[in-house]
């Protein structure tokens, strides 16, 4: 499939912002509609809103609602008044339950009683991640934070290795694409294969390539392992998701991004994001039409790349100001310019 921006009025009019092409000279591409100012595409709805993350029904205790429909509760709530901020509510602690998502935010379901109770904390024993604290995995049946256990220790859950991967129930290290050149690691069709080894090791294995969501139809490998992602989740989670569902502590929209950007910490969200969707969808991230960069479901990615430059240029000119205040360095302008006053006597 190709998707790619209309250049066109084929989509005027129409209240979608994406269509399928079906004449028999166009097929295989999807023709994408700019939304308005301040909208974007919803993917699964097909039309250009202002909230396109927001589910209409279902949504956990701790996100945000604006009727009480939206909830899988049935129950949307004040939560500031002054910021007219209203959130999904959820069972409360010692409450009955029949799963994690009937409970609040800090509890989790215990199917042995079938109550709310509170997330457990470091080296608790546990089932799953979601009985573990917002920043925790449960590896090997204990609540660990997430990026902390190093390669060739047992684990049984990828994300509480430093590496972010396992192979039969220990930590290994990431494994590379090998056949393939980054950044994008471009496949030459479809059809093809990404192959990946891990390093000190002799083990390797195959994903096929996948479509990705340009105007060309390109494919593409569709995992990128980094050694930093399980530490970066760590740090996110610890610092934006402690007032999350347990179930939501990476959602990057409803959970992570709100709290970040009230403490005015962003950046170390905006690395998180880049490396969490080139994990799970590198494929869908890449030589992607304008339209499709600024109204759809990868407009976080493009959102958090272009934020990191400009996080990068505004260090630099810190950086750069920093040093020119520095004693040392007005000293040393001070003595080349006598040197300079001195060769021209």
């Amino acid at each position: 499939m190709k998707f790619q921006c209309a250049t066109d009025d084929r989509l005027d009019g129409m209240d979608l912002c994406y269509k399928a092409d079906h004449l028999q000279e166009n097929q295989g591409i999807v023709h994408l509609k700019e939304c308005p100012s301040g909208q974007m595409c919803h993917g699964k709805l097909n039309r250009c809103m202002a909230d396109p993350y927001n589910m209409f029904e279902g949504k956990l205790p701790g996100q945000s609602c604006k009727h009480n429909y939206q909830c899988a509760s049935g129950a949307c709530e004040v939560a500031d008044e002054a910021q007219e901020k209203f959130v999904c509510s959820g069972m409360r602690l010692g409450d009955s339950c029949s799963m994690d998502n009937d409970c609040g935010t800090g509890l989790f379901c215990d199917t042995a009683r079938f109550q709310c109770i509170p997330l457990k904390g470091l080296n608790s024993q546990c089932l799953r991640d979601e009985e573990c604290s917002n920043s925790m995995a449960c590896s090997n049946k204990q609540c660990i934070p997430y990026g902390t256990l190093e390669d060739f220790e047992q684990s049984d859950n990828a994300l509480a290795c430093r590496s972010g991967f396992t192979n039969d129930s220990k930590c290994v290290p990431s494994p590379q694409i090998v056949n393939k050149q980054g950044p994008d690691y471009r496949c030459e069709s479809p059809l093809d294969t990404c192959h990946y080894q891990i390093p000190s090791t002799s083990l390797t294995f195959e994903t096929p390539c996948s479509c990705g969501l340009t105007p060309t139809g390109a494919s593409f490998c569709p995992n990128i392992y980094t050694p930093t992602y399980t530490t970066l989740l760590r740090d996110v989670t610890e610092r934006f998701s402690q007032s999350c569902h347990t179930s939501d502590r990476a959602n990057i929209y409803e959970c992570l991004l709100p709290e970040a950007q009230k403490l005015g910490e962003t950046g170390v969200l905006n690395e998180f994001i880049i490396q969490h969707f080139e994990r799970i969808s590198n494929n869908q991230v890449r030589d992607n039409d304008q339209c499709m960069k600024k109204h759809s479901q990868v407009s976080q990615y493009w959102d958090a790349k272009a934020n990191r430059t400009i996080e990068l240029r505004a260090t630099t000119m810190q950086t750069s100001a920093s040093i020119a205040k520095k004693p040392s360095f007005i000293v040393l302008i001070l003595c080349f310019l006598a040197m300079i006053l001195m060769s021209h006597r």
